[in-house]
């Protein structure tokens, strides 16, 4: 029966054998014309894909072997069958073709079907080509035909195909490389089965390279570097082995030494963003990211160990103590992946989440506790600078996303309980500290919250120390006192409390600091300070400070005393960028600092309100002779009021002080008459100039009403052309912005500019141009120190304006924006617009303020 099984397995091979010979005559004829008598006219199209595969394929720098792995991770295999792949070196040629030794690559995948020998016939025609999302890794278009960087005339054996292609032009046609040649005798499948070995079932697929003598020693070199993570990420190919075989059929080694290491894989999926998708990864909508942990000692080449995974290692060294796997984008020689490739920048932006995640996961999961101690997980954190850039972000990403994770593992000083906490929460405590806080316990002081890490000799000391303030003061009260006469605890304590005056331990409102910079907030600074405006400490974390507390820590550097809180706080004022901030620290140290003048505080920095008013900056007052100005974002806020001050005393000017305006048309006086300034206007003046807001005096009301009926009018026919200049004396430049207006008052000269055709004809149809032109030169004649107010009044003369300045109106006017016209200031009215030219004559005094008054007194 055996015999009868033998000769049926041998009968199926030769029919199969003679299927594929027939295939690779059909493919020499039809596609090389190869014994016929008119050439395809494909052929020279061949031709010279086939000269510029031969440029490509000698110029690139191009790793054979990790194309065959690619090839074979590529290749489908049988149900039950666990892919291998096996490379064996013999020291002489079994091709017949003069070779000094042979490469042999045993996979046992399903074997080559027709359509892979017509790839293997083609130039750039793969059959993986698009099916990227359904796992095939191959993309570099050179794949199997990197092997004619090493042997000039590769063979293979499978499915019943025995052919060889040659890297020189074939004599029929004159085309290398693509042409197949079927091989009738060497190597048999005897000769292939005595080097695998008698005992064992010869794989499916065999590809025997005879290499070139010059190449010899490279493929022994690539054959040793091999690294042994290269199964790491490969999901098919499951074992790699590599023998050499010399010419007595001995088996040896390339200098390899055994060992194992486990890895913990972590994968996450993200989804391809729009600005980062490539034509060649477009048929993929996520990126898988694996992130490998070592268990031990990783297995390497070398004294480097790779970093970057693409399927295959890179020679990328990232000084990561894990492997970064995902579809990167490879350069042609599969050594490092494209950095300024947008699909690889995309990837390497989401490493650092895989990384928190993977590490998180780590921490937490039962499995990986079985393999080695939780702790140990924070030795895979990246703190080794890598040497690209690019990567070096990616570790600082990490960095800053681990500074919320609780991730360092602590155990209680007391009951010894693990607890992971947050970087920022954690402080380290060295044995010498331990053995204080050791000796402190025994004299009866708590130590809940207090807690170390066991890796090597290293502490560490939980920040939940500072959350239980009795305890904390009452360390600190038990270690300010002498614990024994004894020399030796002297000496411990002494160095105890230096150790604690010069660390960052106290938590304050701007972060950990020094006893020497902390400062205790004293309740009566509320109506000036907040506690987060300074290094306050942070009762809110600790508790209400008691007295006792505040001596304890006042010994140990803190202070409290007013005149030292002022002193820290001018140190920093500089350095707030918040404009309530700033006001805030000005007026406490207006109020409490005694021993400085606030014009020597400030007088070397200026702060610079933003336009909205909500921060701004502080710069170095240059000298100049000319001074500086400061343009404030909201004026006629009250609080700023002691800033306006602080900043006139040392010559800083408003920005309307600042900037000169000329006029360049030729003026010429005007008279009075058809003038728009009359009682009513005069009567909006007098009532918003008494608002209580505003605070103006009755001598000041009424000098301001008579300037304005005694304006000195100018104007001119043609276009009033008005240039305003800004010196800017720290860039040494001058603004000039020009600007036609047709009312403009010009207060040096105190005179108001008019187009003479836009302001003849009395109050009648106007331009809003020129209304809005005229309220704004009434205010600024009228309110010259107090620009706040300046808008309002615009508002107010407008509206009258529209009304045709009629006193019915205007009286309705003044009443809907709450406004009121006093007895005194009705009394000047009516002395400055008498109803009859000589209806006072005799009767009454002189229209001033004081006989206003007087008269308004004998009415009453």
């Amino acid at each position: 029966m055996a015999t009868v099984a033998s000769s049926a397995s041998d009968d199926e091979r030769k029919k199969k054998t003679e299927i594929a010979r027939q295939h690779i005559e059909e493919i020499r004829s039809r596609k090389f014309s190869i014994g016929e008598k008119s050439l395809n006219p494909l052929t020279q199209d061949l031709h010279n894909a086939v000269t510029s595969l031969s440029k490509e394929l000698y110029t690139k720098d191009v790793h054979f072997l990790m194309e065959l792995i690619q090839n074979a991770e590529d290749n489908e295999y049988a149900a039950g069958v666990e892919p291998a792949l096996e490379l064996v070196l013999t020291t002489w040629d079994i091709t017949g073709v003069g070779a000094s030794a042979t490469l042999l690559v045993f996979n046992n995948e399903i074997g080559f079907s027709k359509e892979n020998i017509e790839s293997l016939c083609s130039i750039g025609k793969s059959t993986k080509k698009g099916r990227r999302c359904q796992g095939f890794i191959g993309e570099k278009g050179i794949g199997f035909k990197s092997v004619f960087l090493v042997g000039g005339k590769p063979h293979i054996h499978s499915n019943g195909y025995q052919i060889m292609f040659d890297e020189a032009p074939n004599c029929d046609c004159g085309i290398g490389y693509i042409v197949p040649e079927w091989v009738p005798t060497r190597p048999t499948i005897s000769d292939l089965q005595v080097i695998y070995g008698l005992s064992n079932t010869l794989p499916a697929t065999t590809i025997i390279l005879p290499l070139k003598t010059e190449k010899l020693e490279t493929v022994k070199q690539h054959l040793s570097e091999i690294h042994p993570e290269v199964l790491l990420f490969l999901h098919k190919i499951k074992r790699l082995s590599i023998h050499v075989l010399s010419i007595f059929l001995s088996e040896g080694q390339l200098e390899m030494v055994e060992s194992t290491c486990r890895y913990y894989i972590y994968k996450q999926m993200f989804p391809v963003k729009p600005e980062n998708v490539v034509d060649s990864r477009r048929d993929l909508p996520k990126w898988a990211i694996s992130l490998a942990f070592p268990f031990g000692d990783r297995l390497m080449r070398g004294t480097s160990s790779v970093g970057i995974f693409a399927f295959l290692p890179t020679a990328m060294v990232t000084n990561f103590p894990f492997v970064v796997h995902a579809d990167f984008i490879l350069s042609s020689s599969r050594e490092a992946i494209v950095l300024d490739n947008k699909w690889n920048l995309g990837i390497l932006d989401h490493v650092p989440s895989a990384f928190v995640n993977a590490l998180m996961t780590c921490m937490s999961s039962t499995q990986t506790a079985e393999l080695f101690p939780i702790v140990r997980a924070i030795e895979f954190l990246p703190v080794q600078e890598s040497p690209l850039k690019q990567l070096n972000g990616v570790r600082e990403s990490i960095r800053l996303k681990l500074r919320s994770k609780s991730i360092v593992p602590c155990e209680s000083f007391s009951i010894g309980e693990m607890v992971f906490c947050e970087p920022i929460d954690v402080v380290r405590i060295l044995p010498e500290f331990r053995k204080i806080l050791t000796h402190t316990r025994q004299v009866g002081v708590s130590f809940k919250g207090v807690s170390s890490q066991g890796n090597k000799k290293a502490k560490k000391l939980d920040i939940n120390l500072h959350r239980n303030t009795r305890n904390e003061v009452a360390r600190l009260n038990a270690l300010s006192t002498p614990m024994s006469s004894k020399s030796s605890d002297l000496s411990l304590h002494e160095n105890f409390l230096s150790k604690l005056k010069g660390s960052k331990w106290l938590k304050t409102h701007v972060g950990y600091r020094t006893p020497e910079d902390s400062l205790i907030f004293d309740p009566e600074w509320n109506s000036y300070l907040e506690e987060r405006d300074g290094p306050f400490i942070d009762q809110g974390f600790y508790g209400n400070l008691t007295s006792l507390h505040k001596d304890e820590l006042i010994a140990i550097g803190v202070k409290a005393d007013t005149e030292d809180v002022c002193t820290s706080l001018f140190q920093i004022l500089t350095s707030k960028e918040e404009t309530s901030a700033v006001m805030r620290i000005c007026r406490f140290l207006h109020k409490y600092m005694q021993s400085l003048n606030s014009q020597d505080c400030f007088a070397s920095q200026l702060w610079i309100p933003d336009q909205e008013g909500n921060n701004g900056k502080w710069l170095l007052r240059e000298a100049s002779e000319k001074p500086l100005f400061v343009w404030f974002p909201q004026n006629g806020i009250s609080s700023l009021s002691k800033l306006y001050e602080i900043y006139r005393s040392f010559g800083v000017r408003k920005i309307s002080e600042a900037v000169q305006i000329s006029a360049n048309s030729e003026l010429e006086k005007m008279g009075t008459e058809n003038s728009l300034i009359g009682k009513p206007l005069i009567k909006i003046v007098l009532a918003f100039v008494a608002n209580p807001v505003i605070y103006m005096p009755v001598e000041e009301r009424h000098r301001i009403a008579k300037s304005l009926l005694d304006i000195s009018l100018v104007g001119t026919e043609k276009s009033l052309m008005v240039s305003y200049f800004l010196d800017l004396p720290s860039s040494k430049k001058r603004l000039r912005v020009e600007m036609r207006k047709l009312v403009l008052w010009e207060k040096n000269s105190q005179k108001l500019l008019v187009h003479k055709p836009s302001w003849n004809g009395g109050s009648g149809t106007k331009s809003m141009e020129f209304i809005t032109d005229f309220s704004r030169a009434i205010a600024e004649a009228v309110l010259p120190n107090a620009s706040g107010f300046m808008e309002d009044l615009c508002k107010i003369i407008k509206i009258g304006f529209a009304f045709g300045f009629k006193e019915d109106e205007v009286d309705s006017l003044l009443l809907s924006e709450n406004l009121e016209l006093f007895p005194v200031d009705a009394s000047f009215l009516e002395c400055a617009f008498p109803a009859a030219k000589n209806q006072y004559l005799g009767q009454d005094p002189l229209c001033t303020p004081e006989a206003s008054i007087h008269k308004k007194q004998r009415r009453y």
